[in-house]
């Protein structure tokens, strides 16, 4: 047994013997803020009576750090009014500093800088290479050592992969704290993220991702602030996405976010032993990135609306118009072999399922019942439009499954490879399933027989959402960097760019007998002709997520985020 096995195993006694999470009352939520545009990452003062978060302003424009006075009704107190991105404040244990890390204008380096909480002169520790903060929510996070001394941060080191590392908050001195071996693959969370140290100092949970694939792992730390041992793993639920760690006021406990992507929910679970996290279910669906005040007894959490639904253009005139509208999450959709039917993946149950809909987007019933927070997704129709295809976390990791169209018990097709199996497709007679997994190391696309045995591999230069041409002569997928529009023979075999540029993300482009559709970084919906090589453009689009064209290649449907919203949201007596 490892010293850290040890030191976790005495303290998972250590819980046992006290009884465990400390009883409480039922707990309710409560609005913090709900300005116009975003806000998210709160951080609390030292007494747990503001908090600074980040906000994207009133215009929507710009996100700067913000502080609140938890009660008052007033405007907050913006701290930061610079040009640049703004991102993760994290609030000294003495009160003096906010921490926050600022995009440079390569929009890939970042500098961590210190400001008061009252405002004033900053001071910049340091330019932090790779630091991942891409988005609103993205994997990074800052956090102080109970001491005040130093900060830890996720960054992308050496391999590509993310580490945490720490930097002084005296002399800007820094050494890492973590060591991913795993390949980078092809996502931008791929290794370790979200650092949180325990109250007393002594450990050091972060979150550890590839391909897909987070769980939360807890180290022992020297009083030195060095690695006293091995990560150990103390989540095994496999989560599709994991944002935000933070240690409960007992230090025994961790608070969570994670889930599906769009299903994350708020979790609790012993810091030190394996055990089935529990659900705080006051806390909505897309509740992320907890703070927890250990002062004055309080939780502080990011809730996300995200409102995704079906759009349709008629190719023809040119006439944009909602298939589906809701206040939920509706994406990934493709046409049925005939047509008349369309199946998507939506988290109107709460859980992100497989539904179908007829063409006109009316009769909406749910095909897949997993259950849990974990997601279900990429349905794809079989030739003879008898199955759906599709990737699910139902056992953990992202794995392919079969059902028929009208309902049923789903089939497992893919071996539980470690890595995961994920946006799969038919090919053109029926016979095999091209799949996405990092089992090479890297993204690539993959094919099996409908009927199981050995995976084979396609792709060889990273490749994602693969699609067959319907003569089955082809399959087309998005390849890395980009994602750009590629194409290799059906067997494997010379891949080759399909059109200049990129697609907007990787599930945003169609194939048909005439043509690909595909839409660019631009936000242009475009349709390549296979016969004469000339490109179309057909229409403007807002940032769309999965796109299928209807087999008379009259319709393209895709999914259109319309609305994003971010709330705080506040527990009161939280322990």
């Amino acid at each position: 047994m490892s010293a850290a096995v040890a030191v976790l195993v005495s303290a998972a006694a250590a819980v046992w013997w006290l009884g465990g999470e400390s009883p409480r009352g039922e707990l309710t939520a409560a609005t913090l803020t709900s300005y116009a545009g975003l806000e998210t990452q709160p951080s609390f003062s030292p007494d747990g009576r503001k908090v600074a978060f980040v906000w994207n302003g009133e215009k929507e424009n710009n996100e700067d750090i913000y502080v609140k006075q938890i009660g008052t009704a007033g405007p907050p107190f913006r701290l930061t009014r610079g040009p640049a991105r703004e991102q993760w404040p994290a609030w000294s244990p003495d009160d003096r500093w906010i921490a926050f890390v600022r995009q440079q204008e390569d929009e890939r380096n970042f500098a961590i800088v210190l400001i008061s909480p009252l405002g004033g002169p900053e001071r910049e520790l340091g330019e932090v290479e790779g630091l991942t903060a891409y988005s609103w929510q993205g994997p990074a996070g800052l956090c102080w050592t109970p001491d005040g001394k130093w900060l830890l941060f996720s960054a992308r080191a050496a391999g590509g992969s993310m580490a945490i590392s720490a930097i002084s908050v005296g002399t800007s001195e820094r050494h890492p704290l973590t060591t991913f071996s795993g390949p980078a693959g092809d996502r931008e969370d791929s290794g370790d993220t979200f650092p949180s140290v325990s109250p007393d100092g002594r450990y050091l949970a972060f979150s550890r991702g590839q391909n897909y694939v987070h769980d939360i792992y807890v180290m022992p730390l020297t009083s030195e602030l060095r690695p006293a041992d091995e990560p150990v793993q103390v989540t095994d639920a496999h989560y599709a996405g994991l944002h935000g760690i933070a240690w409960a006021a007992n230090g025994r406990e961790l608070i969570y976010g994670g889930g599906g992507m769009f299903v994350e929910r708020l979790w609790r679970t012993s810091a030190f032993r394996r055990e089935k996290p529990r659900l705080l279910t006051y806390a909505s669906l897309e509740a992320v990135l907890p703070a927890i005040s250990h002062t004055t007894p309080r939780l502080a959490y990011a809730w996300r609306l995200l409102n995704v639904n079906l759009w349709r253009l008629d190719v023809r005139t040119r006439e944009r118009t909602p298939l589906i509208r809701s206040t939920y999450d509706s994406r990934m959709p493709q046409y049925s072999p005939d047509g008349r039917r369309i199946a998507f993946q939506s988290n109107r149950s709460e859980n992100l399922e497989i539904w179908t809909c007829d063409a006109e987007g009316s009769n909406c019933l749910q095909l897949t019942s997993f259950g849990g927070t974990q997601q279900s997704g990429t349905p794809r129709w079989s030739p003879d439009g008898r199955w759906i295809a599709l990737d699910s976390r139902a056992e953990g990791r992202s794995e392919v499954y079969i059902i028929a169209a009208d309902g049923g018990t789903p089939r497992r097709l893919t071996n539980g490879d470690r890595f995961g199996n994920a946006q799969p497709s038919w090919s053109a007679d029926g016979r095999w399933i091209y799949f996405t997994s990092g089992r090479s190391g890297r993204m690539e696309v993959w094919k099996m027989a409908v009927g199981g045995g050995a995976a084979i591999q396609i792709s060889r230069s990273g490749a994602q959402a693969a699609l067959c041409s319907p003569d089955g002569k082809y399959v087309y997928y998005a390849r890395q960097p980009g994602p750009q529009l590629c194409r290799v023979p059906a067997d494997g075999g010379e891949e080759q760019q399909v059109v200049a540029g990129d697609l907007i993300n990787y599930a945003s482009f169609g194939v048909t007998a005439k043509g690909v559709y595909f839409v660019t970084k631009e936000l242009s919906l475009q349709f390549l002709d296979l016969a004469t090589g000339r490109i179309t453009a057909l229409a403007a689009v807002p940032n769309t997520w999965g796109l299928s064209v209807s087999p008379d290649d009259q319709y393209v449907i895709w999914g259109q985020i319309d609305r994003v919203t971010s709330d705080l949201m506040l527990v009161e007596d939280f322990r």
